[in-house]
């Protein structure tokens, strides 16, 4: 492969992050506008994904419109729901803390993967 259509397709390829962000926060803005929605509400876990939408969402809709489910169980780790937690104040989104583990007890999935 020649050099010049390695650089063409390496051009090509290229992610503009703040121009994808903006599209996404349109999507998130123009979306609850057309469900009538009041705001957005996600679950939160602390990992990457979970983080990404919580920030666009609150870059969308503002903070006051973003509503973060933390949602551990009783073999989470407390520092992972701590840092959770602390995301989600460093965005300024409201946020609920519920246990899920009763939940998951009621469904015959507590030792699921043992």
């Amino acid at each position: 492969m020649s050099d010049n259509l390695l650089e063409k397709l390496k051009a090509g390829m290229e992610i503009e992050p703040e121009k994808i962000s903006l599209s996404l926060e349109n999507f998130i803005r123009e979306y609850t506008e057309k469900l009538e929605s009041k705001g957005a509400i996600l679950g939160l876990s602390g990992g990457v994904d979970s983080a990404v939408v919580a920030a666009l969402c609150m870059r969308a809709l503002g903070p006051k419109k973003t509503l973060a489910l933390i949602m551990p169980e009783k073999d989470s780790k407390k520092e992972h729901t701590k840092d959770t937690l602390n995301f989600a104040r460093e965005l300024n989104i409201e946020t609920k803390l519920i246990d899920i583990t009763p939940y998951l007890e009621e469904l015959g999935y507590i030792n699921y993967f043992l």
